[in-house]
């Protein structure tokens, strides 16, 4: 199992990635937004002078325009209420981690501290072994 943990990401970096992952992505679909948003203003004052110069061509050209914005606009905002989720997920799973990672080193003292008072305990050796093994896969292996 050990070999295991020493090839794959610990989970504790997986998570960061996910949340670092999902932030960027929504900072792309924000500028994306507002770049439709802009162009949206624009076509609006568009549209309103080619109403009132009396241009059906343009007017229509624009409205068509104008449909596939807010469509864009409404996909992109779907799209980033999802990743907003995503976000969310990813730091309650990584507060998760902490906690877990926390309670574990925790038990690896309490069990350290056991076998080191020479107590006649056969399985804490065993069981600090495990303890290590579940915080080596929460935070990785340090490199020595």
């Amino acid at each position: 199992m050990h070999d295991k943990i020493g090839r794959t990401k610990s989970e504790l970096t997986q998570a960061e990635a996910v949340l670092r992952e999902s932030e960027g992505q929504l900072k792309e679909i924000n500028s994306m937004l507002e770049e439709r948003w802009t162009e949206r203003r624009t076509l609006e004052a568009k549209i309103k002078a080619a109403a009132s110069a009396g241009d059906v061509d343009a007017l229509v050209l624009c409205q068509a325009r104008m449909r596939q914005l807010e469509k864009s606009i409404f996909e992109l905002g779907q799209s980033g209420a999802k990743c907003l989720k995503r976000i969310e997920g990813a730091k309650k799973y990584l507060e998760t981690l902490s906690v877990r990672l926390d309670k574990l080193k925790h038990e690896a003292e309490k069990l350290a501290a056991r076998i080191e008072r020479h107590t006649k305990s056969l399985t804490a050796p065993l069981k600090l072994s495990r303890v290590k093994i579940q915080i080596d896969a929460i935070k990785g292996q340090e490199k020595a």
